[in-house]
């Protein structure tokens, strides 16, 4: 599942699925991907369950469901991502500052995400993927760090810069794939992109391939 083709055409139990969440529900409904927040859900498929306490409040419906990465199939990977975060540097401290606000402490754990799964390197998220729709996202806001009008395209928007600081990372390149109109797709900054991602530059350079912040 590279950035370049060929892609895959498919999405398997245990893979990601990264995005706007609007985006990530008309995918799921359209591609058939099932992605269930209840008692009954084997394995994770949005990275909303590893990031956001266990008990949501749904809004629109006034009900309440369940991100039980507590059952005995989610549990491994679970605690397997909270042990890569407690020992990375810099989002560690998603899980040692509760008091920051809310949208930071997720942004870390969501970029920590992406380096567990990417650049982890252990055998429990070897087959592993994650998925990036990229539809209605605005790269003008995300590569010249614009303030979006929701703390959820904030998060989005620093997964995406994420990837492309470490966009050299084999590792990054193999297990990560872009969709958009609900098919694969390359890479936001190249092709017609890429006249505006050269505008970004991290604050950070990547060392080898130990992966950024």
């Amino acid at each position: 599942m590279p950035f370049k083709p060929p892609f895959t055409q498919k999405f398997s139990p245990g893979d990601l699925i990264y995005g706007l969440q609007l985006q990530r529900t008309i995918y799921a409904r359209l591609l058939r991907i099932e992605i269930r927040l209840d008692q009954y859900n084997v394995r994770a498929s949005i990275v909303d369950q590893y990031v956001v306490p266990r008990e949501v409040d749904i809004i629109k419906t006034g009900q309440r469901q369940f991100y039980n990465m507590t059952l005995p199939q989610n549990l491994p990977y679970f605690q397997n991502f909270l042990s890569h975060l407690s020992e990375h540097p810099k989002y560690r401290t998603a899980l040692t500052y509760p008091n920051e606000h809310p949208s930071r402490i997720s942004g870390r754990k969501c970029k920590g995400s992406l380096s567990w799964i990417t650049i982890g390197n252990n055998n429990l998220t070897e087959d592993m993927h994650i998925h990036f729709i990229l539809d209605d996202i605005d790269m003008e806001y995300v590569v010249k760090k614009k303030e979006y009008p929701g703390a959820e395209s904030n998060v989005t928007a620093s997964e995406l810069r994420w990837i492309f600081r470490n966009k050299e990372h084999p590792q990054v390149k193999r297990k990560i794939q872009f969709w958009k109109n609900l098919e694969p797709t390359i890479p936001p900054w190249e092709e017609n992109g890429a006249v505006l991602w050269r505008e970004y530059i991290p604050r950070n350079l990547p060392v080898g391939f130990v992966g950024l912040p």
